[in-house]
């Protein structure tokens, strides 16, 4: 109903058991990432105890040394090392230029990651996810803007339903800082 007609012959065309297991990929990558946030979180109320610039940098510097271990152990246990000068050579771009979008690829994922954590830091891991799960429809806008894919139905609902949930977190959020800005104002009289 949402997807064109060669997106659902591309769908058929994979086997039931592959789509089941790429839709429990999609889950439990979702839950890890939100999962990752909230443990941060923790660690920095619970565990650390201390908010500083030196032990946020440690979190960051030790969650992306462990990333970056496992992300250059995959390919080497896959094996998946082997086909990589093949992609090299059958991509559309020069050598140099893939390797430098392998580069700023790493780059911005590092940065993300580092305006995460700060964004725990200073916010909450729940304004984290709500981000993320704003970020992704716009993205995908963003290439239907600049390298002129196709606009279909699932990225319309996917753009709807993320602005829908920033928009209740954010009245939510509005509407406990009203009702805590309310009830100090009612101490405050009886105070007096």
């Amino acid at each position: 109903m949402f997807q064109t007609e060669t997106e659902s012959e591309h769908s058929i065309k994979g086997s039931k058991k592959n789509q089941m297991i790429r839709f429990i990929c999609t889950i439990v990558a979702s839950v890890a990432e939100v999962l990752l946030s909230l443990l941060t979180q923790l660690t920095f109320e619970k565990v650390l105890k201390r908010e500083i610039f030196n032990v946020i940098m440690d979190v960051i510097i030790y969650q992306a040394i462990v990333a970056i271990c496992v992300a250059f152990v995959e390919p080497f246990a896959s094996g998946k090392w082997k086909g990589l000068r093949n992609e090299m050579d059958e991509s559309e771009m020069a050598k140099i230029s893939y390797v430098l979008n392998l580069v700023l690829i790493a780059i911005t994922w590092q940065l993300y990651f580092i305006c995460s954590i700060w964004l725990i830091f200073e916010v909450s891991s729940l304004f984290v996810d709500v981000l993320s799960v704003l970020a992704e429809p716009i993205v995908q806008n963003l290439a239907v803007i600049f390298f002129h894919e196709t606009m279909n139905g699932i990225k319309a609902i996917s753009m709807v339903l993320a602005l829908w949930g920033f928009i209740s977190y954010i009245y939510h959020h509005y509407g406990n800082k009203t009702n805590s800005d309310a009830e100090n104002i009612d101490i405050n009289q009886v105070n007096e």
